[in-house]
């Protein structure tokens, strides 16, 4: 088959900016893609596996703070088991660069590991400050969902790190979306990965929820801590390292 790319991320890190580049540019990320773009609800999902993703997880169509439990591939039944080898076969058919992209494939990756042919992953990480100051803008009625938000980066982006290294140095990249949106760089370090020029479909102004940090930052992130007693900035430090390391032969320095 033809190159297969899995991009990966939480829900508002610029996984369909990703998918999006990379559709316009030859890998076929979609079947036939929608009109308009993210907000008009085009992000760039292949429905085939984005339906999968949602069988295996069994969640419909839960909310993305509440899905927060990762596959356990043991209990994948011998009929979603099936459902799953055909459809990658149908992919592997490919004549052409193809691939995908849900956030919710962070939490069942592990399984599309084993039965995916071999692939090359793309990981797209944002600040938790980013992500939160999405998630909290106009919810002050809703005074836990920052907090939420904080658990479901962390869930997520620990996913991405155990992808990310259970590849190798060849078959995966990294990319921060704050970085990607303001320099060549990383659009050229992506380049390089797939081994093509890329359609540059970044547009400044969709870069929202900049403006991070303050009181409710600081409150959710206490709060999240000693609920859940996990660090947000050890896992953005393992992260950044990681990042950093991919960076290491260029001028691009990250901000995440």
């Amino acid at each position: 088959m033809s190159d297969l790319y899995v991009v990966l991320g939480m829900h508002k890190s610029g996984t369909t900016l990703v998918s999006e580049i990379l559709h316009h540019s030859g890998v076929r990320m979609v079947v036939a893609p929608e009109a308009g773009g993210y907000d008009q609800g085009n992000f760039f999902e292949r429905a085939s596996t984005n339906q999968l993703n949602k069988d295996l997880l069994d969640c419909g169509n839960r909310s993305s703070l509440k899905l927060v439990k990762s596959l356990d591939v043991s209990r994948v039944t011998p009929a979603l088991d099936a459902k799953a080898q055909a459809l990658v076969a149908k992919l592997s058919a490919s004549k052409e660069p193809l691939g995908f992209k849900d956030p919710r494939t962070c939490l069942t990756y592990d399984y599309w590991k084993e039965i995916l042919p071999r692939h090359k992953i793309i990981c797209v990480v944002r600040s938790f400050a980013q992500v939160h100051a999405h998630y909290t803008k106009r919810s002050w009625l809703k005074p836990f969902r920052g907090v939420r938000a904080l658990r479901a980066w962390h869930v997520y982006n620990t996913r991405v790190l155990e992808a990310y290294q259970s590849q190798t140095p060849d078959e995966r990249l990294i990319v921060d979306y704050g970085q990607f949106m303001n320099g060549s760089e990383d659009l050229d370090r992506m380049s390089r990965f797939v081994g093509m020029e890329l359609v540059d479909r970044r547009v400044k102004k969709m870069q929202r929820s900049i403006n991070s940090g303050g009181w409710r930052l600081k409150l959710d992130a206490a709060v999240f801590k000693m609920l859940y007693r996990q660090d947000l900035q050890h896992l953005t430090a393992s992260i950044r390292s990681l990042i950093h390391q991919e960076c290491a032969s260029g001028p691009s320095v990250s901000n995440f």
